[in-house]
């Protein structure tokens, strides 16, 4: 059994010290009648999920381990139940109180948090640091099975997808104004915005960003250089289009989330900190920007 399947137990809470304490006690005692079966290497309870397992110690199988190997096993078995327990605590936020948004700030969890605050609505944010590879995170994988954020939790509503937040957002709270009802004439333009700039813009931004995700080679300059192209037609076009409204919007003089979502993603435009592009260069974006404020 390899070093690297132990783990630093500083960091357990409570209940999960609890836990250990119990499997030491089972592991120098032992269990008169253990409820086990025998998995080849040794012989545990089947289900950990209730919170126990349950070692014969007493086994030959147990015996040949050795030391180093019983308590890798039993790190092995921690961590499972760790993993439990974690899980439980997600089912126990899933259930509670306002809204929860997992995030980090300034990336794609910003649209949703100018929507709540537009709104009016509290919640509590929770940061994500995406440098920690959440993608292996039991706890939030089981909330966003692709380890991106943001992560919306509303009650026992789970909702993944900055724009699909947004879009859910806005029509729980038609107060708020963010979006045209489902009879206005403005709606299809509405969807119509959100859709492009989730499934164009952004696509593209995140393209030009991370070039270097999107080849197998050592072609990410290219890479970089395509989406830089195409970037311009589609900044150009929603240019365009923000100069033929009757306002600073793109439904006039009415504030939506499409707006929110177009300076969110405009915002990450690598060429902004380099200097290469201002924001003076496109001026309807600009002032849709600042209306926003």
């Amino acid at each position: 059994m390899s070093e690297d399947r132990t783990r630093d137990l500083s960091d357990l809470t409570e209940a999960q010290t609890a836990e250990i304490d119990a499997i030491l006690k089972m592991y120098r005692e032992g269990s008169p009648e253990p409820d086990y079966e025998d998995v080849g290497t040794l012989l545990v309870d089947p289900d950990p999920t209730q919170g126990s397992i349950e070692i014969d110690v007493q086994s030959p199988i147990w015996s040949r381990l050795g030391q180093a190997g019983q308590i890798d096993v039993l790190a092995d078995w921690i961590s499972v139940l760790t993993q439990v327990h974690d899980n439980l605590l997600i089912d126990e936020e899933v259930q509670a109180g306002p809204y929860k948004l997992f995030g980090t700030l300034g990336a794609a969890s910003l649209a949703p948090q100018c929507v709540l605050a537009q709104a009016d609505q509290p919640y509590e944010f929770v940061e994500i640091d995406i440098a920690q590879d959440v993608e292996r995170d039991p706890a939030y994988l089981k909330l966003n099975p692709h380890g991106r954020i943001p992560t919306l939790i509303d009650h026992d509503e789970v909702i993944i997808e900055s724009a699909a937040i947004c879009l859910y957002l806005a029509d729980k709270h038609p107060e708020s104004g963010l979006a045209p009802a489902i009879d206005s004439p403005d709606r299809a333009k509405y969807l119509q915005w959100m859709v492009y700039l989730t499934n164009t813009l952004q696509e593209t931004m995140l393209l030009k960003i991370y070039s270097d995700r999107y080849t197998t080679g050592t072609d990410s300059d290219g890479v970089n250089t395509s989406a830089s192209a195409r970037l311009q037609g589609i900044l150009d076009f929603l240019e365009t289009s923000l100069k033929q409204q009757d306002g600073p919007f793109f439904l006039g003089n009415d504030l939506s989330t499409a707006d929110i979502y177009l300076n969110m993603l405009f915002d990450w435009n690598p060429d902004l900190e380099n200097g290469s592009l201002q924001k003076a260069d496109y001026p309807n974006i600009q002032h849709n920007y600042l209306e926003l404020l």
